[in-house]
């Protein structure tokens, strides 16, 4: 029997629900966290949040979670690697901002810096020049400024995005 309990709060304005299954049996969990993982990869801090919302005792959550890794539903280095994928695919982010995003994750340096090697150098250079080249269009749109504050623009547009100072620092330079 499934019955679930939704708690409302009130803080500043902004509804939370927070929802606690109750009095689910095992397979039923394995069953949800399976269609949980299988949606999109989870990384283990995730599946840890999800296995809080059901009420089940530390001893099974901790059987759950083996289960689940060993069978492969999820794993940190997958989930490193299809965010770094992801934020710098079709996002465009920086390698900083990629950095922060995994660690927030509990995501390991190891599969960090492992992940990030599927950035390729040249890729990642010619990202930051098409960045460049859209924001100064933008910005001259918009209205003429002197080329300090166009640089300072850029600078902050870039470092916003994740990009380390180096990389800008030569991009703006290979622009101007």
């Amino acid at each position: 029997m499934l019955s679930t309990l939704i708690i409302f709060c009130k803080f500043e304005g902004i509804h939370l629900s927070i929802q606690y299954q109750k009095n689910m049996d095992n397979k039923s969990v394995i069953s949800k966290m399976a269609k949980f993982c299988a949606y999109q990869e989870r990384c283990l801090m995730e599946v840890k949040e999800k296995l809080n919302t059901f009420d089940i005792s530390t001893d099974e959550k901790k059987d759950l979670i083996q289960f689940l890794e060993q069978d492969n539903y999820f794993n940190d280095l997958r989930y490193a690697q299809s965010i770094v994928r992801g934020k710098f695919g079709l996002k465009n982010w920086g390698r900083i901002k990629i950095i922060y995003l995994l660690k927030q994750k509990n995501i390991s340096q190891k599969n960090i810096d492992i992940a990030l090697e599927e950035i390729e150098e040249d890729e990642y250079e010619k990202t930051m020049m098409i960045l460049i080249d859209k924001k100064i269009t933008s910005l001259k749109e918009k209205e003429e400024f002197e080329e300090y504050i166009l640089n300072q623009k850029i600078w902050t547009y870039l470092q916003n995005k994740g990009f380390e100072n180096d990389y800008i620092k030569q991009g703006i330079k290979k622009y101007f």
